[in-house]
């Protein structure tokens, strides 16, 4: 199952979504209804499977979201099966939504929230990367993309391939000087190379 579950109400899921394809793109598995869930069996025991399974629940938290009887089931089951909180604000205040729902409050704990810019999460993405290192969240990294500027960059030549190199000329240049010297002849003939036909052999 997914390492993230991402708790929100259906008038965020494009938030979600924008959140779920940058934590992929980094590496990490994501989980959240509209996307993952399948159709026929119970919803609310696919959400409380994707619960129980993960390992941190990233909370998107509105003034929406404050109004949803399924998140906060979704907070309370997370809590009961001792998940790890990541919230993230948009459009409210830490203070107001712990003033207006003091159970989130709670199972949160001492969570800290960080605030969803209006432009969106691609901003935030970095801190949300690092609060899931510190939480030791698992990445999947058959999910890591390569940068195109990664791909695209010519291999250097370290000093022991620069000596591979090298080594490898030598030895080609050598093969050469061999051939060259002990090669047939340029009639095809193979030259005489045994000791007496070189006069360092006396005859009996």
């Amino acid at each position: 199952m997914a390492t993230v579950f991402i708790s929100h109400v259906e008038e965020d899921q494009p938030l979600a979504l924008e959140i779920a394809n940058g934590l992929e793109h980094a590496g990490y598995s994501t989980w959240y209804y509209e996307r993952d869930s399948s159709p026929g069996p119970s919803y609310l025991l696919q959400v409380n499977g994707a619960i129980e399974t993960c390992q941190v629940v990233v909370l998107i938290i509105s003034p929406r979201s404050l109004e949803s009887g399924q998140v906060t089931a979704e907070i309370v089951r997370a809590h009961e099966t001792g998940k790890s909180f990541l919230p993230l604000r948009a459009g409210i205040s830490h203070e107001d939504f712990r003033r207006r729902r003091p159970e989130w409050g709670m199972a949160i704990g001492a969570a800290a929230s960080i605030a969803v810019p209006e432009t969106g999460a691609t901003t935030i993405l970095p801190a949300v990367l690092e609060g899931l290192t510190l939480l030791s969240a698992d990445r999947d990294r058959r999910g890591v993309q390569p940068s195109s500027a990664a791909a695209a960059a010519p291999r250097e030549h370290t000093p022991r391939r620069r000596r591979w190199i090298w080594a490898s000329a030598g030895a080609a240049a050598l093969t050469l000087m061999l051939f060259a010297f002990y090669g047939p002849g340029r009639d095809g003939a193979a030259p005489l190379a045994d000791d007496a036909s070189q006069g360092l052999v006396e005859p009996p």
